[in-house]
């Protein structure tokens, strides 16, 4: 399980840099988040996105079964890793988990997002080949 999500989180990193050009993905923590879940779920994972705080600031990321899973917190420091998967850090405070109802919409709004999930697409199918179309 943990090697899918792995590879699928690692992918959708990568690629939020290259079409983002920016390394540290500020201001990009929910329509990140929003992309991840999506391929969780064609993965056949039960994802949701958490909302809460990073510390004192604003924060957005995936949740899946206990783990958390977070590839933006390098906003907050470049000391952090690109992409974090394990327990809920203490360093956040969950306010709300949900499962955003026009997903789609927020994401095909964001033009940066289409072009992310497109890129995507290819890559996670290297990963679940039966789930992708």
């Amino acid at each position: 399980m943990k090697d899918t999500i792995h590879s699928i989180a690692h992918c959708v990193r990568t690629v939020s840099e290259e079409v983002t050009k920016t390394k540290t993905l500020r201001n990009r923590c929910i329509p990140v988040s929003l992309v991840l879940r999506h391929f969780l779920e064609i993965a056949g994972y039960h994802a949701v996105i958490a909302w809460g705080y990073f510390g004192a600031r604003p924060h957005s990321w995936v949740m899946c079964s206990d783990l958390c899973i977070d590839l933006t917190a390098t906003q907050f420091s470049r000391g952090l890793p690109a992409v974090y998967i394990g327990k809920l850090p203490l360093s956040y405070k969950l306010v709300r988990a949900f499962v955003p109802e026009n997903e789609i919409v927020m994401v095909h709004a964001n033009l940066h997002m289409l072009k992310m999930a497109e890129k995507i697409r290819g890559r996670v199918a290297l990963v679940i080949p039966n789930k992708v179309k």
